[in-house]
């Protein structure tokens, strides 16, 4: 986009060219989309003829139109506000023309029937969320709703009123101006590219590795489960922040390790589960006891 705007900018076209241009390059299209969801008649034969003949009458009309006048075809000539209307209007009333004719001679019988079998949101069972994740969502509205008016504030009340002291501004000013805006917007823009890409970090790495990132987030979601069944400590982590392995899968080891017989110190002898150490005090265990095991508070969780 960059490269482009360089470019219309040596060519000394400017954005009100732009946007009358693109009436006529995408006004074709309005009228077959309008019959597509309106008419039951309107063929898909006549909505691509209609957008693509339609797109070519407003093209010749525009350029055509723009030759008649003195110096021909330039950049001037073809941003008069008379040549670009023709443009358009030809665009669009030529697409309509062509679209209901198609559809007349080659119609649709559209019934509405596959628009009308899907389920309202009071029906669809896909429309209802757990009660977690809807207040999870609740909170994000929250925190954007507040990040939003704090910036309307900003931009509309704020940053104008820090600018009424300055009159009339200065060069220095003026350069300090275009410099906030620049950063600015260059923040903006990192913020939205980066953020979904984050956001999306597990898809995107699912893809990449042909699957075998998902095997590792069904590991660590079993992980996760079994560590909330266990009943024991409280729960590591929010459904937002991630998933948290290698304190459950740990502990569950431990309990699958095969109990190994040791010597007490008196002379007797118990099985002893991992933690149970031979410098335990004497007598504490009986034969055929098991150490209670209760999970160590954790400290180091692995997340991803």
């Amino acid at each position: 986009m960059g490269a482009l705007g360089i470019a219309l900018n040596h060519l000394e076209i400017n954005l009100d060219y732009l946007y009358r241009l693109m009436g006529i390059l995408i006004g074709s299209a309005v009228f077959p989309v309008a019959f597509s969801i309106t008419w039951g008649r309107a063929s898909g034969l006549g909505a691509i003829s209609g957008a693509l003949g339609g797109l070519i009458l407003g093209l010749c009309s525009w350029l055509g139109y723009a030759s008649t006048l003195p110096g021909g075809v330039n950049i001037e000539n073809t941003g008069n506000t008379s040549v670009m209307l023709a443009g358009n209007v030809m665009s669009m009333l030529s697409s309509a023309v062509i679209s209901t004719l198609v559809s007349l001679i080659r119609p649709d019988d559209c019934d509405w029937s596959s628009t009308q079998s899907i389920p309202l949101i009071e029906d669809d069972p896909n429309a209802f969320l757990p009660f977690e994740r809807a207040e999870a969502l609740e909170r994000a509205f929250k925190r954007v709703a507040g990040f939003g008016f704090l910036l309307t504030f900003l931009i509309v009340i704020a940053w104008p009123l820090l600018a009424l002291p300055a009159g009339v501004f200065s060069r220095p000013y003026f350069a300090f101006y275009v410099l906030l805006s620049m950063v600015w917007g260059v923040v903006a823009a990192a913020i939205m590219i980066i953020l979904p890409v984050w956001e999306s970090r597990h898809s995107i790495l699912v893809v990449l590795t042909l699957g075998r990132y998902a095997r590792r987030l069904e590991a660590a979601e079993a992980a996760k489960g079994s560590y909330r069944e266990s009943d024991t400590g409280s729960v590591g982590g929010d459904d937002e922040v991630g998933y948290e392995v290698g304190y459950a899968d740990g502990f569950a080891a431990a309990n699958a390790t095969a109990s190994v017989s040791v010597s007490n110190l008196d002379g007797g002898a118990y099985p002893s589960t991992v933690g149970v150490s031979e410098f335990d005090p004497p007598g504490q265990y009986t034969t055929g006891e098991h150490r209670p095991m209760e999970p160590p508070e954790p400290v180091n969780r692995v997340s991803f």
